[in-house]
Parts: structure tokens; C-alpha cells; sequence
């Protein structure tokens, strides 16, 4: 036998222990009582409520979508071409300044 196949055993022995111990032990009433436990921070719960009120929320808002329909079939609908090229810049900026910090 190899040296490497016995260190090999031994941790795996060891492994398997500290894996039953860890599951279950047993109080003096007899009653089974888990050792581990698990708590989470209040930002993984913060976490976790941001991710359901996504799931929940539509990807297209309908009532927003059918508004603007509406402005542009009556041709009340009117772009501020300033305030989209404010924005185009903005957005341009913001992006190079992440590209190049």
C-alpha cells in the first residue's frame, strides 16, 4: 500500500465522521435534535424580496404602451428633441466614464 492511498483513506474516514456527527445528535430525553442551522442577513433577505417583486412585475407596462398609442395615432404625441438628445448624451458619457475609470 502506498503512503498517498492511506492519507487518502484517512480523510475520507474522516470526512464520513464529521459528516454523521454533524447531521443528528441525541439528547439526554432522548428526543433528536439538529446541530446546524441556518440564518440569512436582513440583505439576503432584502435580496431575495427584491428578486420576487421582479418576478412579479411585467417586463412591458400595457397601461404605458396603449397611452402612448394613443398620443401617436391622435398626433398629440410630440418628442422633445432636446430633452432625447440630453439624455443620448448622458447615457454616452456615463459609459465611457465605466469603460475608462
Amino acid at each position: 500500500m502506498k503512503l498517498t492511498d492511506a492519507v487518502a483513506r484517512i480523510q475520507t474516514e474522516n470526512k464520513i465522521k464529521v459528516k454523521k456527527s454533524a447531521q443528528v445528535t441525541e439528547t439526554a430525553a432522548g428526543a433528536v435534535a439538529a446541530n446546524d442551522s441556518v440564518s440569512l442577513s436582513s440583505g439576503s433577505r432584502d435580496v431575495r424580496k427584491i428578486k420576487e417583486i421582479l418576478q412579479e412585475t411585467p417586463d412591458i407596462r400595457a397601461e404605458r404602451v396603449a397611452e402612448l398609442k394613443a398620443g401617436i395615432e391622435s398626433g398629440e404625441y410630440q418628442v422633445d428633441s432636446r430633452r432625447l438628445a440630453d439624455k443620448m448624451l448622458a447615457d454616452l458619457l456615463n459609459e465611457e466614464s465605466l469603460l475608462n475609470p
